[in-house]
């Protein structure tokens, strides 16, 4: 009895150069053009395969190129309301009337507090990461 083949015929039609290639080609290789033609089959359906899977990919990249686009504008934003943010408030204080070395520790105490925000979290993730 005859062992079931996973393998398919498949017939087609080309032209007696190609035919004359496909010989001296698997002449060459020594195998047969039935395996020649079953390798070059192969080869260009796994380099479809490829070309579909870099076609998905290459939306992602671009969905994730306009998220972090996006990002970026809003922390740009966020700087410069930051930035007018203190400017407004420097200007608070200037107008209050404060000397000059009131309005430096005021100045100093908030540059000692932004750096405290700024360390927890960096404390924070730290201890995660050795855990």
């Amino acid at each position: 009895m005859r062992k079931p083949s996973n393998k398919v015929t498949v017939s087609g039609f080309v032209s007696r150069d190609i035919d004359k290639s496909l010989s001296l080609i698997a002449k060459q290789k020594k195998i047969t053009k039935s395996q020649l033609i079953s390798e070059l089959l192969s080869e260009i359906i796994q380099k479809k395969n490829e070309e579909i899977e870099d076609t998905k990919y290459s939306k992602l990249e671009k969905q994730l190129m306009k998220t972090d686009e996006r990002l970026a504008s809003l922390l740009i934003k966020f700087g410069k309301l930051d930035a007018q943010s203190l400017f407004l408030l420097l200007r608070l204080i200037q107008l209050t009337g404060l000397d000059k070395e009131s309005i430096d520790k005021v100045w100093g105490d908030s540059l000692v507090f932004a750096g405290n925000v700024l360390k927890k979290p960096l404390k924070a993730s730290l201890q995660e990461d050795k855990s």
